[in-house]
């Protein structure tokens, strides 16, 4: 049996191309043959230099050599839909499960969609959320879900995947359609950490994207009070200068320009060493909708950091302060907490073992099993 995966592309690095690659090396070492489709070829490189070693599709379909970039007139990002959903067409084959790894913005025509991200049907509700940093998004929103519900109607909807509870409350309460939960794959710590001496470092990994609510971070590291280093490490895209100058701009208006580090397109073993030394992981997202960052950090003995709302708050932190790690509504209450917690190493040990432990629950072999058994279970119906 084949199984056929559409993603728009693996040159942006975040949580859903990391999840895609996975999905491949799964299926593959489990002998179903996998086809990839996407609209840019991969720049296998770059791939290799921020995930490691991994495992390529037995086949592959792109439409230009040329990376896809958001920031582009409408007129392009609307063609480029365009061709996303000639994609989902085109992997449509007799006796294959076809598997939308984009599900956040057209859940339909594929077997199934995976939504990774709080989806972008729910975004009418708030037209000034903007994760894909579309141009007059204000007008054009619209435009989108009239496209969206009219291709809803036309088409079958997915099953669908999600990566959090949170996430799968928002599809149930837009779209009428309830959500199987698979958490994403985290992958197990090789390396002992226990022995190594943490820092008063606080970090953040993430893509340096305006979504990501970076520049919360200049107003929590000037409200900490004691000595401490604040660590961002991310993959840049289309607007990433822009984020990045206007943190080194509040920055050097609060005098703390020597208390921020930026650390770009960082290598895979980069990010595990900031893991190995940060005492505290340090979440800016309020509508994230898992965050597979945070569960790395905790498997590296970091205490989390996160909004006190959003899927890491309630599936990861189980809306518990204090047990798993804290949750803050203000860029004062978590500099408090910091603090706090460079202050108490006792008290963050015990948090981050509890943390720890938990994450067991998310590593890369409980997503393997349940993926290979839903292939398995899907195959039995189209085979």
């Amino acid at each position: 049996m084949e199984i056929n995966i559409v993603h728009p592309s693996l040159n942006v690095h975040g949580g859903a191309e990391l999840i895609c690659l996975e999905m491949i090396k799964i299926f593959r070492n489990n002998n179903y043959r996998v086809n990839l489709y996407t609209l840019d070829k991969p720049d296998f490189n770059y791939i290799s230099r921020s995930y490691g070693d991994f495992v390529k599709a037995d086949s592959h379909f792109y439409y230009t050599n040329q990376q896809i970039s958001t920031k582009a007139p409408i007129v392009r990002i609307l063609y480029l839909g365009y061709l996303y959903m000639k994609l989902l067409l085109l992997s449509q084959k007799n006796n294959s499960i076809t598997i939308n790894n984009f599900g956040g913005v057209l859940p339909i025509i594929a077997d199934f969609s995976y939504i990774h991200s709080v989806p972008l049907f729910s975004m009418h509700i708030n037209s000034k959320q903007n994760p894909y940093q579309i141009p007059h998004w204000g007008a054009t929103s619209k435009l989108y879900f009239i496209i969206f519900f009219l291709l809803k109607s036309i088409f079958r909807l997915s099953n669908i995947i999600t990566n959090s509870q949170y996430n799968a409350q928002i599809i149930q309460s837009l779209i009428s359609k309830k959500s199987l939960l698979i958490h994403p794959p985290i992958k197990k710590q090789d390396r002992e950490d226990n022995c190594l001496e943490k820092r008063q470092m606080i970090l953040t990994v993430s893509r340096i994207s305006r979504m990501k609510n970076l520049e919360i971070i200049p107003h929590i590291a000037s409200l900490v009070k004691v000595e401490s280093l604040f660590s961002i490490l991310g993959g840049t895209q289309a607007h990433s200068t822009e984020v990045i100058n206007k943190i080194t701009e509040l920055s050097d208006k609060k005098g703390i320009v020597n208390k921020i580090k930026i650390i770009r397109n960082p290598k895979r073993n980069m990010i595990d060493d900031a893991y190995s030394s940060a005492s505290v992981y340090l979440s800016t997202q309020p509508t994230e909708a898992f965050g597979m960052a945070i569960v790395e950090a905790i498997m590296h003995d970091c205490v989390p950091l996160t909004p006190r709302m959003g899927g890491p708050w309630i599936d990861i932190l189980e809306e518990r302060q204090g047990w798993f790690g804290f949750g803050y509504s203000s860029a004062l209450q978590a500099a408090l907490i910091i603090k706090l917690l460079l202050s108490n190493e006792e008290m963050r040990k015990k948090i981050s073992k509890r943390a720890k432990k938990k994450a067991t629950l998310y590593e890369s072999q409980v997503f393997q099993t349940k993926m290979i058994k839903l292939m398995h279970h899907s195959g039995l119906y189209i085979s």
